[in-house]
């Protein structure tokens, strides 16, 4: 959300109720009433450090208090596909109705991946903090996920990055997410104990990477079909697809994949750029492992006089719709 909903170079100013919402214990970047820091040194502080008052802080920054911050993690954590999942605060501190679950936290962990700032912050080891109007001297904020340390003993090969956690009611919780062979897999360990988390998120990685594939099967913007175009000013437009398309799969199952195309043979006028058309879905042993948009490569108007108009709109509009 502070990636969304923020420049990397705007100011967050420490309120009271920030730094006294943490008690003796709670990870902390060490942050005074008054202090002012970059949102993005707040980002390492909490991705690194486990800053308890800087998520506070970034909270009552974006939506203005605590409890407005948690309604907005609320609704995007159900967009990002955690269904299961309810928070009350925005550092994950105990809360009787502050819950999560193992696959949630995975898609959680998915949608803010997709973010290359959010990689580069959990892939960092060491980060300096500069002095300001409360602090004297620079700080460090250090990685306290193990696995992305070269030299821990529990570095793991490949490895983007991740976040650390614990309370007394959770215990030790991890979650990892690393990349060989073009293939990124998360991890996630909820409820262990001390070291463990390592172990365990190691055996399932390596089970993974071990087991699994992604196999690549078409490239965006392949020419799936052309098909006619009724009552336009061009006869046909070129079905292609809208993303690579690709699957996860158990090694050696690459000849079962079967693909089934929907497309329709004639659309009518006017289409636009983008528009979708159809899709192609890929299938394993009967269910479902994949499917990607097949869309319109170009607008094409109607061909009377008067919907040229609405040929130069639609042209318009696929221009607007692929510069955001």
């Amino acid at each position: 959300l502070t990636i969304e909903n923020c420049k990397m170079d705007e100011t967050v100013t420490f309120s009271d109720a920030t730094i006294h919402s943490i008690q003796y214990g709670d990870a902390n970047m060490g942050c005074s009433v008054g202090e002012k820091m970059t949102v993005k040194d707040c980002l390492y502080a909490l991705m690194l450090q486990s800053a308890n008052e800087v998520a506070t802080a970034l909270g009552e920054h974006i939506a203005g208090s605590t409890k407005n911050f948690a309604e907005m993690m609320n609704k995007r954590a159900k967009e990002a596909g955690a269904l299961n999942t309810h928070f009350a605060n925005a550092n994950g501190l105990h809360d009787p109705n502050h819950y999560v679950t193992a696959y949630d936290m995975a898609m959680i962990t998915r949608a803010a991946s997709k973010y290359s700032v959010f990689n580069d912050i959990v892939n960092t080891t060491t980060y300096t903090i500069k002095h300001n109007n409360k602090r004297k001297t620079d700080a460090t904020a250090i990685q306290r996920h193990k696995m992305v340390w070269p030299t821990s003993g529990y570095y793991y090969d490949g490895i983007i990055g991740g976040k650390t956690g614990f309370t007394d009611q959770s215990g030790t919780t991890l979650v990892t997410y690393a990349k060989r062979n073009g293939m990124t897999l998360i991890a996630v360990v909820l409820h262990s104990n001390g070291t463990n988390v390592y172990k365990d998120t190691k055996e399932l990685l390596d089970y993974g990477f071990n087991n699994f594939e992604y196999k690549k099967l078409a490239n965006k913007n392949d020419l799936i079909k052309e098909i006619s175009v009724d009552k336009g000013i061009e006869n046909s437009v070129n079905a292609i697809l809208e993303n690579d398309s690709g699957v996860l799969i158990q090694k050696g199952q690459n000849k079962d994949i079967v693909q089934s195309v929907q497309l329709t043979d004639s659309i009518n006028a006017p289409v636009y750029a983008g528009q979708v058309l159809g899709n192609v879905t890929y299938s394993l042993n009967g269910n479902e492992i994949g499917k990607v948009n097949i869309v319109a490569e170009k607008s094409v108007g109607n061909n009377t006089a008067f919907n040229m108009i609405e040929h130069v709109f639609f042209n318009w509009l696929s221009l607007l719709r692929y510069s955001k």
